[in-house]
């Protein structure tokens, strides 16, 4: 390799002689010893540095780890469940709102003729109705927990093989907790839009129900 005409050569501790002005003095003595030996531990020093960390870590993960993972797991589909649950109180309330609506309105704007915009808030008031029954139906493909049956069976009396370690299992559980909130969310993402056409539509019906009656005054 072609070296740089300002890079001066290092030369081993060996090697280190007199310099050409100094080749006829035969009194000439080689480098001190404390100078061998900076040279010798800068070296090793260079050494270790260059081993990459992961060269020593453990190959094993860390149980703490999978415990970790199965935590999230877990207080995500709490999280989910939670939701679910307040999307159903909140469509109830809606049900109730649009009900109030339509029995107030109502009552005093088909006193009289029936105007096309009370067909227009009746059908809305019908459109939340079915908008909040997508919410409150009972589903059964929810995904929250396991049963107990299946956890002994799967994890700790298996029909084959030997029962699996405790970080083993809550490797395990991460990784299906995690499929059921994919499972979940996208249940979920329906339920959120029957909820907004749900409001969007008892908007429109108290829209409708107040052109009537101003009509009629």
């Amino acid at each position: 390799m072609l070296r740089s005409p300002r890079e001066p050569k290092v030369r081993d501790c060996d090697e280190v002689g007199p310099g050409p002005s100094q080749r006829a003095d035969q009194g000439a003595r080689r480098p001190a010893p404390h100078v061998c030996a900076l040279l010798e531990s800068a070296s090793s020093f260079d050494v270790r540095l260059s081993v990459h960390p992961r060269s020593i870590a453990s190959s094993e993960p860390d149980p703490e780890a999978f415990r970790l993972a199965y935590e999230e797991a877990k207080r995500g589909l709490d999280d989910q469940e939670q939701a679910v649950v307040e999307l159903r109180s909140r469509a109830g309330t809606l049900i109730a709102a649009a009900a109030i609506t339509t029995s107030f309105f109502g009552s005093q704007a088909l006193r009289h003729h029936v105007h096309v915009m009370s067909w227009i808030a009746i059908g809305c008031f019908v459109a939340l109705g079915a908008s909040v029954l997508v919410i409150l139906w009972p589903r059964r493909d929810w995904e929250f927990a396991l049963s107990p049956e299946r956890f002994i069976s799967t994890y700790l009396e298996p029909s084959e093989g030997e029962p699996l370690s405790l970080p083993l299992i809550h490797r395990d559980l991460a990784l299906h907790m995690g499929r059921s909130a994919s499972l979940n969310r996208g249940q979920l993402r329906w339920l959120m839009v029957a909820f907004r056409a749900g409001a969007l539509l008892l908007m429109a019906e108290v829209i409708a129900w107040v052109i009537v009656l101003i009509n009629q005054s």
